[in-house]
């Protein structure tokens, strides 16, 4: 549980902040003595708090922020790093710091426990450095470029087929309408044509033909709306499980980092000598425990993992 004291006194420089009075830092100064707790370091936390609601009102706002193409800001890096060495400095545990700073208590970061847990970690071993970092984002493969001289491909059955890019199946059946005549105006010419051919000796197959052909165009505008229907689900389908691949992606990648850094801690640990162990021990296991629970492995479940 996170102590009263550090509560109080960050809770106080939040409200100073959105506030912003001729008297926030001197209030700061009596919070701070009267919870016994280091006025310069509150008094800094409180300008670090200051200048990163600046930096967020130029980026347009904390939904702008939050959406915008960073996931930190330098100033915020500093302000999360101030806090942690302020509430450890008076025994708190990182899991605590980190539930409290989050959104889940006092909304001090636009964050979750995690995050911020996580980021301050790799601040501490130096795995970042104090500078904006912006958001990762998943690989594309890029498409390689048609050759200028390339020749016109050709199907299985040896007919031409265009090299252009394919497009949806609505462009591909779709017709300008401009140039072409009414309905009544193409029905008439079909019966025209096909009176035309059926008076002329020897033409059965003609007009068989020309029928066959209009059947065929008629199945196909009638199975177009199906068709248009499940490529539109197929592309809804498609988002979906790029999304999710996305996310896969971004755990992957926190549960790697994670147990890196559990990897260096234990070689630290192991390497040290045994007065450096006894230590660093509460705090070696605090931090272990910690990236367990990050990683799935808890008490509850170590007899099946």
């Amino acid at each position: 549980m996170p102590k009263t004291e550090i509560k109080n006194i960050l809770a106080e420089i939040k409200k100073q902040a959105d506030s912003q009075s001729e008297n926030s830092i001197k209030t700061i100064k009596n919070e701070a003595k009267k919870q016994n707790i280091d006025v310069d370091s509150a008094v800094e936390i409180y300008e670090q708090l200051v200048d990163f609601y600046k930096k967020v009102e130029e980026k347009g706002g904390i939904e702008k922020y939050i959406h915008s193409d960073l996931s930190w800001m330098k100033i915020e890096l500093e302000l999360l790093y101030s806090c942690y060495q302020l509430a450890i400095s008076h025994d708190m545990k990182v899991l605590d710091v980190s539930e409290m700073l989050s959104l889940n208590d006092l909304h001090i970061f636009p964050k979750t426990p995690s995050q911020l847990q996580n980021t301050y970690y790799k601040l501490k071993k130096e795995l970042i450095t104090f500078e904006d970092i912006v958001k990762s984002k998943p690989g594309r493969k890029r498409k390689p470029k048609a050759s200028s001289n390339a020749q016109g491909k050709t199907n299985i059955f040896g007919r031409a087929v265009s090299t252009e890019p394919a497009t949806s199946m609505r462009e591909k059946i779709s017709f300008n309408k401009n140039k072409e005549k009414n309905l009544f105006d193409l029905l008439s010419g079909v019966k025209s044509n096909v009176q035309l051919l059926s008076e002329q000796q020897g033409e059965d197959n003609n007009v068989y033909d020309l029928l066959k052909s209009i059947y065929s165009l008629s199945s196909l505008a009638v199975q177009k709306e199906e068709l248009d229907r499940k490529y539109q689900e197929l592309l809804a389908k498609n988002k979906e499980l790029e999304q999710e691949n996305f996310q896969l992606r971004q755990e992957n990648e926190n549960n790697a980092e994670t147990y890196q850094i559990l990897l260096q801690d234990l070689g630290s640990f192991l390497y040290a000598t045994e007065l450096e162990q006894i230590q660093a021990l509460p705090l070696f296991t605090q931090e272990t425990i910690v990236k367990l629970n990050q990683l799935g492995f808890s008490r509850n479940n170590q007899e099946h993992v």
